[in-house]
Order: structure tokens, then sequence, then C-alpha cells
């Protein structure tokens, strides 16, 4: 009886264990399905990434087509074919800092000392003293807080009072 026992039992442990091992078959099959799909699906893996790609190289681009312009308008002022940093690039007439008297202005005001460098009068601020930025131009905040504008030398370290020099690299 005892063998009988035994053989019901050994038939039965097997039978759970190939229960077990087709369980596990298909739940290995469900996470191989939603893996192949996270990856090859139109939002996958692999077509995000290839986007990525594509949107780095127009980027790459771009910024090549940016640092080329860029260079070009640099060899261009450099050579003085445009740019006069004394010429209001939009061509407006700026009028006199010594016309800014008041510190109730909203933005920032452009405006050029007597020798025609051009300025900007920060909003909030007046002009107080100085007729050109070689002898310095004075401003004042609202508080009473006053700054001098004065000219700082050029890379060459030259600063000879030419307006010229005060705004553009020597040539």
């Amino acid at each position: 009886m005892k063998k009988e026992e035994n053989k019901a039992r050994n038939l039965q442990e097997k039978g759970i264990t190939l229960v077990a091992l087709v369980v596990t078959i298909i739940i290995l099959l469900i996470l191989a399905g939603v893996t192949i799909n996270i990856a090859l699906s139109e939002n996958g893996l692999f077509h995000r990434a290839k986007n990525v790609a594509d949107r780095y190289k127009v980027a790459q681009t771009n910024e090549q087509d940016l640092l080329i312009n860029l260079e070009k308008e640099l060899d261009k002022y450099e050579k003085g074919e445009i740019g006069d940093p004394n010429t209001p690039p939009d061509g407006e007439k700026r009028p006199l800092v010594s016309t800014v008297t008041s510190t109730e202005h909203e933005e920032n005001k452009k405006v050029q000392d007597s020798l025609g460098n051009l300025l900007v009068i920060p909003s909030g601020f007046k002009y107080v003293a100085g007729t050109n930025v070689e002898d310095g131009i004075v401003i004042e905040d609202v508080e009473q807080n006053q700054f001098v504008w004065i000219p700082v030398s050029n890379i060459d370290g030259n600063n000879d009072g030419n307006r010229k020099r005060i705004n553009q690299k020597k040539r």
C-alpha cells in the first residue's frame, strides 16, 4: 500500500512541476511581448533614439551655420566693411546724454555723448555731469547714488583719448 501511495505522490509532484513550468513559460512569453512592444513600437525606444539622433544632427548643423555666419560678420567688422560702433545700428539719431535729467523713465535711454559715443542710461537713472565718456559722465539713481562712466583701455592697452579706440579694436 505504501508503494501505491508513493507512486501517487510522485505523480502529483511531477504534475505540479509541469504546471509550474507552463506558468513560467506563459509569464516569460508575456514579458517578452511587452518588451518587444516597448522597444519596437512607434513610440518605442529605438524610434525615440532615432528621433533624438536626427534632432541632434539638425541642431549641430544649425550651430555650425550660426558660427560660420558669426565668423563672417566678425571678419567684415574687422575689415571695416560694417559696423561703426559710433553709429546706431538702427540709423536713428540719439539725443545727447545731457538731456536725460529725470529718473522717471521705465526703459533704458539710448543716448550719445558730445563726441558721438553711444551710451545707454539705465532705467531709473539720470544724467548729472560730464559731456563725454573720455572726461567721464556722471549718472545718478533715485537714491542719489552716483556712478561715473570713464574710458577703459582696449585689449592692446592703449587709451590715448581717440574716440574710435574706446569703441573699437585698433586696425
